[in-house]
């Protein structure tokens, strides 16, 4: 893979609502973050299959880094990072704790006037349907309804068995992939992180509060 990537517009540093320090997120008893994105990176290249020329590549991409003093393996979390046609982009993330239960519900909403955090009550996240690993038996809630400021859109990903095996690294068993964003008023595209649901006995469900039971 021979890629090109440049950026012409503004570094987002996301923020908890109510905080003042760009970048910083506070994990609580698991630690902090420092985070940044450059959600729309120019891209073009080149993918060769066995020496050869297999296809030309274009569009954007969201690049994030992160790095800080937290522990992975104490909470987890569901992440969303959303291209949309309207031209806005969101990335949407959910914390739980060991026990499943929902922690906080936060974001970046970044549109061409600037970024700004989105407020616990401004965004929801509701898991629709479930899959579970052939591999791990891990069970992870795959297509979400997510509700913004601007509207719902149900997220789905484009094929279910994305499952990545990091324990032998991070210390997680996590599912990461591409996700199709569709709602009234804004379609996309993006990607999706599902991490911490190794030691849940169930995934998330669309009944009760309760995201799941050890």
């Amino acid at each position: 893979l021979d890629l090109h990537v440049r950026d012409a517009g503004q570094v987002v540093a996301p923020r908890a609502a109510g905080s003042q320090t760009p970048g910083l997120l506070d994990f609580g008893e698991s630690g902090i973050s420092y985070y940044y994105s450059r959600p729309r990176m120019a891209a073009h290249g080149q993918l060769r299959i066995g020496g050869k020329p297999a296809q030309a590549l274009g569009g954007p991409v969201w690049f994030d880094h992160q790095w800080g003093d937290f522990d992975v393996t104490r909470l987890g979390w569901n992440w969303f990072a959303l291209h949309l046609s309207d031209g806005s982009d969101v990335m949407v993330y959910e914390l739980f704790d060991q026990d499943g239960r929902s922690v906080t519900t936060t974001g970046t909403l970044s549109t061409a006037a600037g970024s700004r955090p989105l407020a616990p009550d401004e965004v929801a996240l509701t898991p629709l349907r479930r899959w579970t690993s052939p591999k791990t038996q891990v069970a992870y809630a795959l297509e979400w309804t997510l509700r913004l400021p601007g509207g719902e859109l149900e997220v789905r990903p484009f094929f279910d068995n994305s499952e990545f095996d990091a324990s032998a690294s991070s210390a997680n068993i996590y599912w990461e992939g591409p996700v199709k964003a569709s709602g009234k008023t804004a379609q996309g595209e993006g990607f999706m992180e599902l991490s911490g649901y190794e030691p849940l006995r169930t995934a998330p469900g669309p009944a009760g509060n309760k995201r799941a039971s050890r």
